[in-house]
């Protein structure tokens, strides 16, 4: 996720950079192409929410990454 060039030019690593510190956030309905992450599949809106999992002392673990895909709401909307 993090070397995916479409983060960086959609402006999101800041936001992921603040879920790395324990901070839940929610990335907004943003274009993502999967052919262009992975070699296969289409453009889609997608929203993001990231959950960091704590250990006992407090430092994140780990991510949940919650994607949503959201294009017939997004395309409705411009109609």
């Amino acid at each position: 996720l993090w070397d995916d060039p479409q983060i960086a030019a959609n402006g999101l690593r800041p936001l992921l950079a603040r879920a790395l510190a324990g901070e839940p956030v929610h990335l907004a309905p943003h274009r993502h192409d999967a052919a262009a992450s992975v070699g296969r599949g289409a453009a889609r809106h997608v929203e993001l929410t990231v959950f960091p999992v704590k250990d006992d002392g407090g430092r994140v673990r780990e991510l949940v990454l919650l994607h949503s895909d959201v294009t017939e709401r997004v395309e409705a909307e411009a109609a």
